[in-house]
């Protein structure tokens, strides 16, 4: 008997170790993250800018429909990056705010809202080009409506959820130090950026992946420092 329970509290042990290491390196799903994001966007090609003409958005879906689902592929597996990544900011957060996490929750709960809307942004870009795809026809209606969803929703509305998260980052980050304080005020000026809908693309598109890889430096030096004292 005391055999098998010091075999289970090895096998426990070792169980425990393995996550460790697993939490230690997860932030690196961040990189992740940007590494899809931008052959993503690059694949992607010129594509049609927001409230432009039917006919551009026409040409787009026409001559680039292979470009537009091999963006959309990559943008989504950088959607589930950036998902990972949610859950270390998460919990860097949680145990500096402490308690029951009310801060926390909240910009959790904006990040994981912020990428939905940017799933669905997604989904709505790609589907004209798996139509064209299909049936070989597409009408500029239709290319224009889903084109101007898509920008909508990744150019407004997941940016509006993401900043959430931000300011989430900055409360905590100026009021339990979950991030240096420099960090955490550049972290607030980003997140109203981000929620201020004639810039909301620009910080989308540019200023969140560098936040995001600050980010990763910033939690994987900590697992670091963690381990060293460990």
């Amino acid at each position: 008997m005391t055999g098998s329970a010091g075999s289970g509290a090895g096998t426990r042990g070792g169980f425990r170790n393995v996550e460790s290491k697993f939490a230690r390196f997860a932030p690196l799903s961040g990189v992740g993250f940007l590494i899809f994001y931008i052959v993503g966007f690059v694949a992607m090609g010129e594509s049609p800018d927001f409230m432009d003409a039917p006919a551009v958005n026409l040409k787009y879906y026409v001559t680039h429909d292979s470009d537009a689902m091999l963006a959309a592929v990559a943008l989504l597996l950088a959607s589930v990056f950036l998902l990972w990544f949610l859950g270390s900011i998460r919990r860097v957060l949680g145990a500096a705010e402490g308690g029951d996490g009310r801060v926390t929750a909240i910009g959790f709960s904006g990040g994981a809202v912020g990428i939905a809307l940017f799933v669905a942004g997604v989904v709505a870009f790609v589907l004209p080009a798996m139509r064209f795809d299909e049936q070989n026809k597409l009408d500029s209606i239709t290319a224009t409506v889903f084109t101007d969803l898509s920008n909508g929703l990744v150019g407004m509305a997941a940016p509006l959820a993401l900043g959430v998260l931000l300011l989430a980052v900055a409360v905590v980050g100026l009021r339990h130090g979950a991030v240096p304080k420099v960090w955490a005020w550049i972290s607030g000026i980003l997140g109203v950026v981000m929620i201020v809908p004639w810039v909301s693309w620009a910080g989308m598109f540019f200023l969140f992946p560098i936040w995001v890889l600050v980010m990763v430096v910033m939690l994987m030096r900590g697992g670091a420092r963690e381990g060293a004292t460990a």
